[in-house]
């Protein structure tokens, strides 16, 4: 139950095996206590929930996000039994803790999503001093509603116990899995880098592009550049050129108005002067 919920686990020195006193500093561990069947088999048991936990990303990457964790049911009082999802991406890990001293060989549960159920982990093995009382066959949901969810699964749940179980989608969100999985392994896939004439024609192509490419947009850059230098060249010279004609033309608009206000004089009469435009 506390390596399912999310956050780091803490154990003290002693109670991977369970130490029956208390740890003291004067004297050492008491490994002598592992020639009893009792705590050799604690031992095991928290060294496998320490390699289960290393193997599922699940149980950890998502420890401080809200979609790292869902609860089944965390209210079924009259059977003592909790259930919870946790999840990761392409990871996703059902867990069902029974808390009473019962057995339940047929207890239906609620799980996430359509899809099959396999027993990873079970505390009530044979080899951790239990009665193995464990589901050994894969579970595939049916469409049953129960606990809220519209897919249920039926086990067998151990007295005092702890089943976990890794969910495999299926129908729809499998698809999308799949399709997802096939992609991210298509951006990854990389093309040989054997001898020429141990690669196929289409390969090695494709290698002697990729060794060129550099050169190619080295070039390409190249004639960018001396492309967008000509184009403003170019630009700046025709600005020149139609202001040098808007300045002439200027001047010949202010020459021809002068030209049309020149003053000529006549003299019509004897004494008088008579300005005309």
């Amino acid at each position: 139950f506390m390596l399912g919920h999310p956050g780091k686990k803490l154990l003290f020195m002693g109670q991977d095996f369970g130490q029956i006193d208390e740890w003291n500093e004067n004297t050492g561990i008491e490994w002598d206590l592992l020639q009893y069947p009792i705590h050799s088999r604690l031992k095991e048991y928290v060294k496998e929930l320490n390699e289960l936990y290393r193997a599922h990303p699940s149980l950890y990457e998502r420890d401080y996000h809200p979609d790292g964790f869902e609860w089944i049911n965390c209210m079924d009082a009259a059977d003592n039994i909790v259930s919870f999802v946790r999840k990761s991406e392409g990871e996703t890990l059902l867990f069902v803790c029974n808390f009473a001293p019962v057995l339940h060989p047929k207890f239906q549960l609620g799980v996430p999503f359509e899809g099959k159920y396999k027993e990873i982990f079970c505390s009530d093995a044979e080899r951790f001093g239990g009665s193995g009382k464990g589901n050994p066959r894969v579970k595939t949901s049916r469409r049953a509603e129960c606990d809220g969810k519209e897919q249920s699964i039926t086990i067998q749940v151990p007295p005092l116990g702890v089943c976990i179980f890794s969910c495999t989608p299926s129908g729809p969100q499998s698809v999308k899995k799949e399709a997802a999985a096939k992609t991210e392994k298509a951006k990854k896939k990389t093309p040989a880098r054997g001898r020429k004439k141990d690669r196929p024609a289409d390969v090695l192509q494709a290698a002697e592009q990729d060794a060129a490419a550099p050169e190619n947009t080295a070039a390409s850059q190249s004639v960018a550049e001396e492309t967008a230098a000509l184009t403003v060249t170019k630009r700046a010279d025709a600005a020149q050129s139609a202001m040098q004609e808007k300045a002439a033309a200027l001047k010949e608009a202010a020459r021809a108005a002068v030209a049309g206000k020149i003053i000529r004089l006549s003299f019509p009469g004897k004494g008088k002067m008579k300005r005309k435009e």
